[in-house]
């Protein structure tokens, strides 16, 4: 199931990544076979602590290509969902011609923006916003930047539509639902969200 549910959102995120290329998703000139992409590994060193991503680059010539930031759960990192969904994505990007980035989160999770939790980027106010900026701006590209996520990355994403509307086009966040209790109110949104801060 979660698979499934990767899979859909994933491509809900290429779709509107090769739109923003140019290209019907799905359709491909088929005189023009595009060049095997590259992987190169980026990082800088934010607020004293250094961060990483890695990012896939599609064959052809440079441009201003759409940009898809990949976050992953925690416990997991970017490398991790690339060999997990990687190769179907980056099958996309070549074809359609965007930037696909596996951002690793601090110590394996997100600041992203649920009140509850304690996990260390959290406990440790790491500003993951203004990681992806680093790592957007890293690129050089003018073209459009869309997001997906899985689980905390998902939140993380949902952070991003939140706080960062200047810099992502959309989000898509799988299985990543808000906590709630029925006889409260939901315990994230965009008021009450303390990590934002």
């Amino acid at each position: 199931m979660r698979r499934a549910l990767t899979a859909v959102s994933t491509v809900l995120m290429l779709s509107a990544c090769a739109a923003s290329a140019g290209n019907a998703p799905g359709t491909t000139d088929p005189a023009a076979t595009p060049d095997k992409g590259s992987v190169a590994a980026g990082s800088i060193t934010l607020d004293g602590v250094e961060r990483s991503w890695l990012t896939y680059s599609p064959g052809g010539p440079p441009g201003p290509a759409p940009v898809l930031l990949v976050l992953h759960g925690s416990g997991d990192s970017g490398a991790g969902l690339r060999s997990a969904v990687g190769p179907d994505i980056e099958q996309v990007a070549d074809q359609h011609g965007f930037t696909v980035v596996y951002v690793d989160g601090y110590r394996n999770n997100w600041n992203e923006c649920r009140v509850e939790g304690r996990w260390p980027a959290k406990a440790d106010g790491m500003d993951d916003v203004a990681l992806m900026h680093e790592v957007v701006a890293s690129l050089g590209t003018s073209g459009p930047v869309y997001a997906v996520g899985f689980s905390s990355g998902g939140h993380m994403a949902m952070r991003l539509a939140l706080e960062a509307s200047d810099l992502v086009d959309g989000v898509a966040a799988v299985a990543a639902n808000p906590r709630w209790r029925p006889t409260s109110r939901v315990t994230w949104t965009a008021a009450r969200c303390r990590s934002c801060s």
